[in-house]
């Protein structure tokens, strides 16, 4: 168990950087290629099911998710955290009558492009009129993602900039309120002294060599800290003592500790979304039940009846009480999902899988996971499984991610294939995890809400929720409830390390000071993980998503633009890493 809870203290660390994050959805582009496998028909969403459905189940199959089948699916992306809020881009298109077709000059080419894509104020100019009489195009609406380039980064930053700014505004209870918001104007942290004089101090590591650093025997002794079997040794990296008490001196200048105790206690630190950032809750013990109020709701009364919920369920399901359609033992569990609902719950299981309480847990169970919308990823998942014996898991917090409902309907077609079109086998095999405000979703697919649905909470971010019903659900499924459980136990232990400990011995807080002295002082912009354990193969990308999808924002909270380095690039590998990457010029933290 020591490699699972060796991976949660980066589960903490990435809150550090967090707490002066905004939150921010982003777009990307989906390419759905389509195609019949060899071995199965697999209907995606140009057929309704087969057999005696009427026209109108196959209409309501096909407006599961107008959204995700919609011509703007090839288009935008939208993520879950952000669904409620999405809307379409403005689109740019061109009228102009049609008239003999000219060749423009290069120069005329480039002016007309300035004026359709970038300066709307001279649209309507007489230069305008002229160079569009010229050209003959059609009305076709061009995204601005193919139209120019970098478009798409300059909507999102400009959303940024008036979300944070209306944020700021809101604020105004009169002419004092109003004076004194002009005194107390937030500033960068880098105008503080505290800042400038690690910049100073970073001009004197410039001058020295890690072998040197090492020679000082006092520094390597001090530079460690231990919790619960974790041991954090971070001699190597380029600081001394010194260092250390400057960036400690940073972190009470910016009221770190304050920040963290907010997180906890349920404020809604993210106010982008107005919401409390509670993944802590997740693994918070039932004794300290009523503790954490959000919006008039018990949080750790709520999470443990989810987890109550899971356990009645999985212990059915694995003594062979809750059987599929046709009577046969579900062994086999397909967990559909992506991001967040993916990279945690398959970290978790690659740990498990080779320690000895998980072999002997999963015998004759297996477990694998489906994200990928090319059909290739979808039969690599269904090869060799027996359907009748096959157990789906939908992880989707709001149920319309478009790759995970794609998937979920191919799933749900291949389950259809085999044992007919009838309503109960989606009831019997598939089973849903998503939010609250997701029910209605879940209901209209088909999964029975009264029994195979596994709430969380708008107050966990995808990136965290493996230790909710996205984790407990699939690995509970496969080594047993009692297992998650003490993973739950684990991470606890971390949580608590994290509350209570000085900054000196708080292997969280340590590694999260570091990472700010790597990037925004000594200009480092990437940062390595190298798993040697092969249980934590999948650490690298889990942290990825950790750090990268929270970390590296432009705004502050109050609106300003950063003026230094944030938010580095997070890559790794396993110990063939020095065939690969290792060998280079470029100064890479590990």
């Amino acid at each position: 168990m020591r490699a699972i809870l060796e991976s949660h203290c980066f589960h903490v660390f990435s809150i550090l950087l967090l707490l002066l994050c905004s939150f921010s959805s982003a777009f990307v582009p989906l390419s759905l290629p389509m195609r019949t496998p060899r071995a199965v028909r697999l209907q995606v969403m140009t057929e309704p099911p087969r057999g005696g459905t009427s026209r109108t189940e196959a209409k309501e199959d096909k407006d599961d998710d107008p959204k995700a089948l919609s011509p703007e699916s090839d288009y935008l992306l939208q993520t879950e955290d952000f669904t409620r809020q999405w809307k379409k881009p403005e689109q740019h298109s061109l009228e102009v009558p049609r008239v003999r077709h000219t060749v423009l000059s290069e120069r005329d080419y480039h002016r007309l492009e300035a004026i359709i894509f970038q300066d709307d104020a001279t649209e309507g100019s007489e230069e305008a009129t002229v160079l569009q009489r010229r050209v003959s195009l059609p009305n076709i609406p061009i995204p601005p993602r193919l139209a120019r380039p970098g478009v798409a980064w300059q909507h999102h930053h400009h959303a940024t900039v008036n979300l944070v700014r209306q944020h700021r505004n809101q604020k105004h209870d009169g002419p004092i309120q109003f004076i004194t918001n002009i005194i107390n104007r937030p500033q960068l942290v880098s105008t503080c002294s505290e800042w400038k004089r690690l910049e100073k101090h970073a001009e004197y590591i410039e001058t020295t060599h890690l072998k040197d650093l090492l020679q000082d025997r006092e520094r390597c002794d001090e530079m460690y800290a231990t919790h619960d079997g974790v041991y954090l040794d971070y001699s190597r990296q380029r600081v001394t003592l010194e260092t250390m008490k400057f960036l400690y001196a940073l972190a009470e200048k910016q009221n770190l500790k304050g920040q963290i105790d907010k997180m906890v206690k349920g404020d809604k630190i993210n106010f982008t979304e107005d919401r409390a950032v509670l993944h802590t809750a997740l693994r918070a013990e039932r004794a300290l039940t009523g503790t954490v109020m959000v919006d008039g709701v018990d949080v750790i009364a709520e999470v443990h009846q989810v987890l109550d919920q899971v356990k009645v369920f999985t212990d059915g399901v694995r003594s062979g009480q809750i059987r599929g359609y046709t009577g046969k033992r579900l062994r086999n569990i397909v967990s559909v999902g992506i991001g967040g609902s993916y990279l945690g719950p398959e970290f978790l299981h690659e740990c498990l899988k080779t320690e000895p309480e998980g072999i002997n847990s999963a015998l004759g169970y297996s477990l694998r996971f489906l994200s990928n919308v090319d059909p290739v990823d979808v039969e690599r998942t269904c090869a060799d499984l027996d359907p009748e014996e096959t157990l789906v898991v939908v992880v989707s917090k709001t149920f319309t991610t478009a790759e995970t409902m794609l998937n979920a309907r191919t799933m749900r077609q291949w389950l259809w294939d085999f044992m007919g079109n009838d309503k109960e086998v989606v009831k019997k095999h598939m089973v849903a995890c998503a939010s609250v405000s997701a029910i209605d979703n879940v209901r209209k697919f088909g999964i029975d809400t009264d029994r195979y649905f596994f709430r969380f909470w708008d107050f966990v971010g995808g990136r965290y929720s493996v230790c909710s019903a996205a984790g407990a659900v699939p690995i509970s499924l496969l080594y047993g409830f009692d297992l998650f459980e003490k993973f739950l136990q684990g991470a606890n232990s971390m949580d608590k390390h994290f509350l209570t400990a000085p900054y000196d011995r708080n292997i969280p807080v340590l590694m999260g000071l570091l990472g700010v002295w790597n990037m925004s002082f000594m200009n480092y912009k990437a940062r390595t993980t190298l798993p040697y354990a092969e249980a934590l193969l999948k650490l690298p990308a889990h942290i990825q998503q950790l750090d990268m999808e929270s970390n590296g924002k432009t705004m502050t909270k109050h609106g300003l633009e950063v003026d230094y380095p944030v938010g580095e690039i997070d890559f790794g590998e396993g110990t063939f890493c020095g065939a690969s990457f290792i060998i280079g010029s470029q100064m890479v933290p590990a």
